[in-house]
């Protein structure tokens, strides 16, 4: 046993981000002089058994903006029932990297902004060899209850990194795109990520479907699905312009291998309503196994869309319905209601568009806007929903026409707002 212990504090919603930090040890020394602890439940006779055994705990955390307040009570509860002497909180992931002063506020020791998958692993081996932390480029700090911030790190190459970690048992979607650059105002990628797109290789993504077919092997059929915040923009150098002839490339090339199924501009990787052109669905379809081509439309008010930066219109959701639906795929079409500045007459306009879609066969995924670290709306109050359209989308609901739970996105949206007034209230902004 060694004497220093890394803990990832897993879940169902951050395994996708814990998969390439992970898989970014496997091939280091580091993971030689720690072990890495996963409990399979978390509780404090479990914890206690960890922390007893050894003479460092580095915990690890990656969360969401809406997770913040259970993550907090999560914190401040370890750190009243054991010894603070032993244990090293860091951070990463959307919330923090959005609000890295806030986290380290909240109590974490370390907050890693951005990007991970190099940062992650040099800042254990800086923690393992009690190496200056000024050193380093990606992070923020406390020490002796000052705030510190290095210098940001520079932007990665995607296909210098692994997607998914076979020691873990770790297997996410494919990340073939990172970046966006529209820059939405209630969207955390662009600030995560920056605006500059960067893509995976067309080899680098082969390499790594061909090493999930050989794990998956024996199965009926391996199912490849991708991470991207605009799939149908893979392989433009602007993220604006499409590289049509690349996606199709992608996809014939995984094709040709035996039992593989491909899921495309689906979810978790969706697209944007004006990239839906009828000639490049037509040379895609005979490649995927979806049904479903998902975009996002946000809203059906074109005051609301130019206010939030979404840089398409009204009329580009309702021609990408056309299209999807004249290739033989169903429309999947996210929208958000709350967004800030919405007024009632823009809600109705929504609520006719759905109306619309619906009538035209698409389906509908509904959305109730959270403000997110990070974002020009960080500090933005969702607006609430009028009762009656409220009550026709539950209609809706009922008959199968559309996905999302409006109360759960409510209650976490409004438990967002109410979590940032109780740190205001206490000090910690």
């Amino acid at each position: 046993m060694k004497e220093i212990a890394l803990i990832p504090r897993f879940s169902s919603k951050n395994w996708y981000s814990f998969a390439p930090l992970l898989a970014s040890l496997e091939n280091t020394s580091i993971i030689q002089n720690l072990d890495i602890c996963i409990p399979q439940k978390w509780n404090d006779s479990i914890l206690k058994n960890i922390i007893t055994k050894y003479n460092l705990i580095i915990f690890a955390y990656s969360f969401y903006t809406h997770e913040t307040p259970k993550i907090f009570a999560e914190l401040q509860h370890i750190k009243e029932k054991f010894s603070l002497s032993k244990l090293i909180f860091i951070a990463g992931g959307p919330h923090p990297s959005g609000n890295p002063q806030q986290t380290l506020r909240l109590g974490f020791d370390i907050v890693v902004k951005g990007e991970g998958e190099r940062i992650f692993p040099e800042l254990l081996d800086y923690l393992l060899k009690h190496r200056n932390l000024e050193d380093m480029n990606g992070i923020f700090y406390r020490e002796n209850d000052r705030l510190c911030i290095s210098e940001s790190a520079p932007l990665l190459n995607l296909d210098e990194y692994p997607t998914f970690s076979q020691r873990f048992n770790l297997y996410p979607p494919i990340e073939i795109t990172r970046g966006c650059p529209f820059g939405c105002k209630y969207c955390e990628v662009s600030y995560l990520f920056g605006r500059q797109i960067r893509h995976r290789g067309i080899e680098t993504i082969l390499k790594i479907v061909k090493a999930y077919q050989k794990i998956f092997a024996g199965k009926r059929s391996t199912d490849i699905r991708f991470i991207s915040p605009n799939a149908l923009a893979y392989g433009s150098r602007d993220g604006r312009s499409p590289n049509y002839s690349k996606i199709v490339k992608l996809l014939q090339n995984i094709a040709k291998l035996d039992n593989i199924r491909i899921f495309f501009a689906t979810f978790p990787s969706e697209t944007r309503p004006e990239f839906i052109k009828e000639s490049i669905l037509r040379e895609i379809v005979p490649y995927l196994s979806n049904k479903y081509i998902a975009f996002g439309a946000q809203s059906g008010s074109d005051a609301i869309l130019q206010q939030i930066g979404r840089q398409h219109n009204v009329e580009d959701i309702r021609n990408a319905v056309t299209t999807i639906l004249d290739v033989g795929l169903i429309p999947l079409v996210d929208f958000i209601l709350g967004l800030p500045g919405e007024k009632i007459e823009d809600q109705y306009q929504t609520l006719d568009l759905i109306r619309e879609l619906i009538q035209n066969k698409a389906e509908i995924r509904i959305h109730y806007f959270m403000p997110l670290a990070g974002t020009p709306f960080e500090t933005a109050s969702p607006v609430p929903i009028d009762p009656t359209i409220l009550s026709e989308l539950g209609r809706f609901a009922k008959k199968g026409y559309l996905q999302g739970n409006l109360d759960v996105q409510i209650k976490n949206s409004n438990q967002i707002v109410k979590f940032q007034q109780f740190l205001e209230k206490e000090g910690f902004i």
